[in-house]
């Protein structure tokens, strides 16, 4: 698996020339819970304009608590908080070290999905990271599978899942069979990118009917015009 490892591209801190806000501690933290994001997840988060979240986000970029960085040639930059800015924000995960290439796309749309499911249904979510540095609740997914985030609503834990790709047939029985044993979820989630994966995981649904299917593109596009 190809990644792209982070090299220290932080510079010394410009001290006490930005007053850091409650919100962006918590804009901090959050990035760092999700490892890197674009400045649409930001806009998306704190419900402001682009112009704002460029503003907000070039000073932090500034002051060496972000950094802003192209993976892609072409594609949009993204942001990854620095060691000064999870020693501030009190984050208990470690800076982002390395990006996985593979999972590039499939983590920036988790992290898009998570603002939706958020934003339709309301409640709060553990991240991938949080939940494999055992920071999520009641550290999920310490042993076995872990699912791409947790939805905790309405004293329900809901396992989210992004299939972007199909898998074999012994990994996705493994995953199923994960899911049947582990009672801490009530239900699971699985964002399909396409009719094919739904049809793979058609065989599983009738065994385990806490186990929903939705296409993920439809899913997004029914909440960008509710939000239009």
């Amino acid at each position: 698996m190809k990644e792209i490892i982070l090299r220290n591209k932080e510079r010394p801190v410009l001290r006490a020339t930005l007053r850091l806000t409650p919100r962006d501690l918590n804009l901090l933290c959050w990035i760092n819970s999700v490892g890197f994001v674009t400045i649409n997840h930001i806009t998306q988060k704190l419900k402001i304009s682009q112009p704002t979240a460029y503003i907000r986000s070039k000073k932090l970029v500034t002051h060496h608590y972000l950094l802003h960085e192209r993976i892609f040639h072409g594609a949009a930059g993204i942001y990854r908080v620095t060691h000064d800015g999870v020693h501030v924000s009190g984050s208990p995960l470690p800076a982002l070290r390395k990006i996985s290439l593979a999972s590039y796309h499939h983590d920036l749309l988790v992290t898009t999905l998570n603002l939706q499911l958020l934003n339709r249904f309301g409640g709060s979510y553990v991240s991938e990271r949080e939940l494999r540095h055992g920071d999520g609740l009641n550290c999920f997914g310490k042993i076995g599978h872990t699912p791409d985030s947790v939805l905790l609503l309405n004293d329900k834990k809901i396992a989210i899942e992004v299939e972007l790709s199909k898998k074999s047939k012994r990994r996705r029985s493994e995953i199923f069979n994960y899911y049947l044993k582990n009672f801490d979820y009530q239900e699971v989630w699985y964002f399909c990118g396409d009719r094919e994966i739904e049809n793979q995981l058609k065989p599983f649904l009738e065994k385990a009917p806490f186990i929903k299917t939705y296409p993920i593109q439809a899913f997004l596009s029914d909440q960008g015009s509710a939000n239009e």
